[in-house]
Order: C-alpha cells, then sequence, then structure tokens
C-alpha cells in the first residue's frame, strides 16, 4: 500500500479540492510539503456551507467564527475587524464600517483587504422620523450614548459585492437603500410582489440558480416588544403572466438569510454535511429595528423547515451583546 508521504502533488492536490475547509487547513499544517500543496490551489474547492461571523471574543480583539459543519467556534486574529461593524457578506468578502463610516473589504481567510471609498457625507444630526414616534429624534443630542453606533447601522443597512474582486477587479460595492432625498424607493418587481401581499415586516429577491425568489419574513413581538420570527413566506412571480406562485420546498436545497447576500447550498453536494435540507437558515437582521435590537441584542436565529412550516435552533451558544451588530453568514472563499 502506497504511504501518504508518497503520493505526488498532483494527487494530493486533487484530494484537497474534496476537503471542507476546516480539513483543508489540517492538512496543511501537516508538513511542509503538503503546505506547499495546499497553498497552490489549482482546483475549484468543494461546495462548502456557510460560516457564522460572529462578534469580538470578550476580552481580546479577535473576531469569533462558528463552522456549522463542525460545531465548532474559531476565535482569529483580525484586527482590520476589530470594533467594526458588518454591513455586508459577498463571495466570501465581507464589508465593514467603523465608528466614522469608513469602509473596508476583507476576506478573513486570505487576509487580503481593500479600502472602500468614501461614503456619501451625511449630516449627524440627521432626524429619526419613522411612523412609530410622534416626536422626532435628533441624534445631535445622543441617544442612551449609543450615537454612532445607531447611526452607523441606519446609514448603511446592507452591502453586497457585484463579483468576486479576485476574478473581477471592477467589482463595486452595492449598498442597500430604501429611501432617498424623502422618496421610497423599490425595484419594479418587488412592487409588484408588495401590492400583492400587502404590509411586509422583511423582504428579500433572492436568485435561486437563476430566477428570481420573493420571500417574506414575518416576525411577532412578544409582551417585552421583542421580535422573534414567525414563518415566511416563499413567492415565485412570473413577470409575463403578472401572476405569481407559492413555493412549498427547497427539495435538497437551503437558503441562507440575513445581513449577507443570501446563498442557495444544494446540500447534496456539500461532502460530510450536516445541514437541514428544505429549510431557511437565518440570522438577525439588524436594520430595520435598530432600537429594538441594541436593547436585547441579535439573537433571533434559527431554522424554519419549507414543507412543515416550523421553526428551531442551529445554534445553541449564548450570544453576548454586542453593538457591532449582527451575526451574519459567509461562505469560505480561501482560493
Amino acid at each position: 500500500m502506497t504511504c501518504w508521504s508518497d503520493l505526488t502533488s498532483d494527487v494530493l492536490e486533487r484530494i484537497t479540492s474534496f476537503m471542507p475547509l476546516g480539513d483543508y487547513h489540517r492538512f496543511s499544517a501537516v508538513c511542509k510539503n503538503w503546505r506547499l500543496v495546499a497553498n497552490e490551489k489549482r482546483y475549484s474547492p468543494t461546495p462548502q456551507l456557510p460560516w457564522l461571523v460572529l462578534g469580538d471574543e470578550p476580552g481580546t480583539r479577535k473576531r469569533i467564527f462558528y463552522n456549522l459543519s463542525e460545531d465548532k467556534h474559531y476565535a482569529m486574529d483580525i484586527p482590520e475587524l476589530y470594533s467594526r461593524y458588518i454591513c455586508g457578506s459577498s463571495h466570501g468578502w465581507l464589508v465593514a464600517i467603523d465608528i466614522n463610516i469608513t469602509g473596508i473589504l476583507i476576506n478573513p481567510f486570505t487576509r487580503e483587504f481593500y479600502e472602500l471609498p468614501l461614503f456619501p457625507q451625511y449630516d449627524i444630526g440627521m432626524f429619526d422620523t419613522t411612523p412609530f414616534k410622534n416626536v422626532p429624534t435628533d441624534y445631535r443630542n445622543g441617544y442612551r450614548g449609543n450615537t454612532l453606533d445607531r447611526l452607523r447601522v441606519s446609514v448603511v443597512h446592507k452591502a453586497i459585492l457585484s463579483h468576486d474582486p479576485k476574478k473581477r477587479p471592477d467589482f463595486t460595492v452595492m449598498h442597500d437603500l430604501d429611501r432617498f432625498e424623502g422618496c421610497t424607493c423599490f425595484l419594479e418587481a418587488r412592487r409588484f410582489i408588495l401590492e400583492s401581499i400587502g404590509v411586509l415586516k422583511q423582504s428579500y429577491l433572492v436568485n435561486c440558480f437563476g430566477y428570481l425568489l420573493f420571500v417574506v419574513w414575518w416576525h411577532q413581538p412578544n409582551e417585552e416588544g421583542h421580535f422573534r420570527t414567525k414563518y415566511f413566506e416563499v413567492i415565485r412571480p412570473d413577470f409575463e403572466k403578472g401572476e405569481a406562485y407559492g413555493l412549498d420546498t427547497f427539495d435538497d436545497h437551503a437558503l441562507f438569510l440575513g445581513t449577507n447576500d443570501s446563498i442557495f447550498v444544494d446540500l447534496s453536494e456539500v461532502p460530510g454535511c450536516n445541514g437541514k435540507t428544505d429549510s431557511i437558515y437565518f440570522t438577525d437582521a439588524a436594520w430595520r429595528s435598530s432600537h429594538e435590537k441594541f436593547k436585547f441584542g441579535w439573537d433571533d436565529m434559527g431554522i424554519f423547515n419549507m414543507s412543515n412550516k416550523t421553526l428551531e435552533t442551529f445554534y445553541s451558544h449564548e450570544i453576548h451583546h454586542t453593538r457591532v451588530g449582527s451575526p451574519i453568514w459567509l461562505t469560505p472563499n480561501p482560493w
């Protein structure tokens, strides 16, 4: 029988293409030769389950990552992310902004990063005139000591990338905007669906392998005013006929929703996958009710089963209260 140490680099490189990220890094740590093989990265990686990016580790400057496949935490020393609010995750990259609303784009596994152009200048004295308040709030006077923290969550709701920066250097960072100069902005597709459904708490347009899905996320407050997920509706619009159809199953797929670029994964292609098929994995979305989230934290996470419409948890660990923002899904991309 051939010894592993006698395998050629071509064979070893092919083997690494079938490894999940955790095994890939353990492989690279075995010896110098295997590390050189791992660094070649000549093959496309096997499909991976997303990781969960959490807050800073208490008492350190490290960021906590949760590997869903292994049910294991990793504390990674990434100084560029310390105390930054992560407002986007796309193509394996994170969009993070600091207290002054200056942004970076970083791949936490390769440590490559870009400094982003300055966001448009906003008046710190901006007023909150949401319909739930009778009197507008002037942030110049502060708001429970969290003025700038709240402001950066309010200004940049969500950011995604048009392309992977490693593959397309002409990528664009797009941040979510639903109000601009007093006007409410919608995609035409979203407006069509909104008129047919009614008032929504949260909604997403999701690219599902070439066609659009409209995902409606319903919340319900408890006695303390803490909003918790109630259920999801998934709708597939037919724009030619002007109709919409309910979708009741994802079959072998799972959808990962949150502040990230929405991720569809075919779990049948993920080696050793322990994820739940026909499900929506969701993390707390920070921007819709930042006042409530600053009070209770970002703990509304779970799994929604498409077929039986039930909710369950995937993360049983306590999430410490943080003003850095909500947990966010990240597709590992160390290649």
